[in-house]
């Protein structure tokens, strides 16, 4: 045991180990010994556990801005993933759509309709409306690609056309 602590030996022995705050002991020791010592103490102790506990503000501040600032960046990158995610598929549309566009611009092509509105549209600037299929001449090579395996497999189809056609005339 170190002497200068002024700790009874006695309370040192019974409890057989040091108090949980020596300061608390030695001041209530001074207190009855040397009042004006005791108190001088007791301001000292005070300006110093203000001041530690100053020096822990910043520090839990920091540490709290590095928590916020880690969590903020994991977002951050998680929102990217997701981000690029959607790029992907927004990309994947676009190739699907611009597919699609030049499919229906080759059966458009291969029907004689109209490649912008299959002559649905009063206000359309390529047909004004009638350019539903047949109105223009059918592109050869579209109409060989798309309609012709159809009538040689089918081509019932062909000969009911013809006699439906005969019929209306």
């Amino acid at each position: 045991m170190n002497p200068g602590l002024f700790i009874d030996p006695p309370y040192a022995m019974i409890s057989n180990q040091l108090p949980a705050n020596p300061m608390q002991v030695l001041l209530s020791k001074l207190s009855e010994e040397q009042p004006e010592l005791a108190q001088l103490l007791t301001t000292m102790q005070q300006q110093r556990q203000q001041q530690t506990s100053e020096a822990i503000e910043p520090l839990d501040a920091e540490i709290h801005w590095r928590e916020q600032s880690e969590q903020a960046l994991s977002e951050l990158k998680r929102a990217k993933a997701v981000n690029n995610r959607l790029l992907r598929i927004v990309d994947d549309l676009k190739e699907a759509l611009e597919q699609q566009a030049n499919f229906e611009d080759a059966l458009a092509m291969a029907l004689g309709a109209c490649p912008d509105c299959w002559g649905e549209s009063v206000d359309c600037p390529n047909c004004a409306g009638r350019g539903r299929p047949g109105h223009f001449a059918p592109n050869p090579a579209q109409f060989n690609r798309w309609v012709l395996p159809t009538l040689r497999r089918h081509p019932h189809l062909l000969n009911g056309l013809l006699t439906t056609r005969r019929q209306s005339n």
